[in-house]
């Protein structure tokens, strides 16, 4: 979303990395880190009052993968609220 002029490929249909899977916790906490820090941009962006969130790139736009990754987040924060609760952690 930063420079969507710029990237051809921009939002692929999927994107699933290869190793999903932490190897080690000192990882997983790198990821979260970094979601966190992405999200952030990806706020900064959509409160920006000079970004055009509807405008189209490769029939996808701002607007459209801001929503995305909200339900994304969304769906994941309820599988580990799901797997905390099996755990008897919440």
């Amino acid at each position: 979303m930063k420079n969507p002029d710029d990237d051809r490929e921009l939002w692929p249909p999927t994107f699933w990395p290869e190793n999903h899977q932490p190897g080690s916790e000192c990882e997983w906490n790198e990821e979260i880190d970094k979601y966190e820090h992405e999200l952030e941009e990806m706020i900064f962006i959509v409160l920006d009052l000079e970004s055009d969130l509807f405008k189209e790139y490769n029939g996808k736009s701002m607007f459209w993968a801001a929503l995305t990754a909200l339900h994304h987040t969304g769906y994941h924060i309820g599988q580990l609220k799901t797997i905390g609760r099996q755990l008897g952690v919440w």
